[in-house]
């Protein structure tokens, strides 16, 4: 059972602004800036917990009062929580009850951070890895501080209402998101792709559905618009396999049932994540062929040897033209 405990070290720093109901206090000028922290005179963050979503907290994160309060004043205990969802296949997004989160909510950059790190793992992260991501090389007393300050901003932005459940939990040791109350594309993809590729291997009659909704999923790598975050690179390397993975399955599928076509665009696809894939790259030509589509075998065959060139690899000769045959080759391919 997931226990939603306060973050010991956070309740420890805030708890004298508990009973005020007070903001998060501002940090000195060298841990703000440390942090990311926006300078003082900008929008504040209301204490988790202690909010009320008054009209004060509205313009900070960017809502209507109507969709912080409900069409008639503050939610009632049986109304439903917000429903989040995070986007980081692409260019990450934060989406609560319908709006999308602006940056100017989160205050801190390294917050925002903080998110994209708990939406690429799979499993609870430990505060020292976190810590470590975010900080690396400084002292974890400091660390763990300012760790808990940005999971307060977390949790406002995330759920600043103050009776609706919270989708960022954490036990002391490990922080997660509550799977039930946030929905991550980066998840969905992984174990649609997982289970789609499984299903392809198994000979299951689901495989091909699996297979083009876990393509449709992949809207992008992992958090391309922060492209030097290196902590994300395990990430965007690993979702980038499965998604070629999962097209590797479908030419396979679409070249068994001759679907010229289909073959063509998924490959097409796969050189988006790998251009200087030298199999897909012969088998689309030799597909192309036997499909009596000459012009076209031509133009990808110079793209094949320039590709090549590129990695100073040497690249294969053009076939020679063949018949055009009723079954397309075999996946994957043979030396041409």
């Amino acid at each position: 059972m997931r226990l939603n405990l306060p973050d010991t070290a956070s309740v420890a720093s805030l708890k004298e602004f508990a009973a005020a109901g007070a903001d998060v206090p501002r940090e000195n000028a060298e841990t703000r800036e440390e942090n990311g922290l926006r300078p003082e005179g900008t929008a504040t963050v209301s204490l988790p917990g202690f909010a009320v979503g008054t009209l004060a907290a509205v313009p900070a994160h960017g809502l209507d009062p109507a969709v912080e309060c409900g069409a008639n004043g503050l939610r009632s205990a049986t109304e439903a929580p917000h429903t989040v969802a995070i986007y980081a296949l692409g260019n990450f997004r934060v989406i609560r009850n319908g709006v999308a989160v602006p940056r100017t909510a989160w205050q801190s950059r390294k917050a925002r951070d903080l998110l994209k790190v708990l939406v690429s793992r799979s499993r609870p992260a430990p505060r020292d890895q976190l810590m470590e991501v975010l900080w690396p090389g400084v002292d974890p007393g400091k660390s763990s501080n300012r760790l808990s300050v940005l999971l307060s901003t977390v949790r406002q932005v995330l759920q600043p209402a103050k009776d609706d459940p919270q989708p960022l939990l954490t036990d002391g040791t490990s922080v997660w998101l509550d799977s039930a109350l946030v929905s991550i594309d980066v998840a969905e993809f992984r174990s649609t792709a997982i289970s789609a590729v499984e299903a392809h291997r198994a000979g299951r009659t689901d495989a091909v559905a699996r297979m083009y909704r876990a393509a449709g999923l992949y809207t992008g790598d992992f958090l391309e618009d922060d492209p030097y975050a290196d902590w994300a690179q395990h990430t965007v390397e690993e979702l980038r396999a499965l998604h070629q993975a999962v097209l590797r399955a479908l030419i396979h599928h679409c070249q068994a049932n001759g679907d010229v076509d289909e073959v063509v665009r998924h490959t097409l696809r796969l050189f988006e994540d790998d251009p200087y894939d030298e199999q897909a790259h012969l088998n689309l030509i030799k597909v192309l062929i036997t499909a009596g589509r000459i012009g076209e075998a031509r133009r990808r065959h110079d793209i094949y040897r320039r590709a090549m060139a590129e990695i100073g690899v040497e690249p294969r000769a053009m076939p020679a033209l063949r018949p055009r045959t009723a079954a397309l080759p075999a996946w994957p391919p043979a030396a041409l």
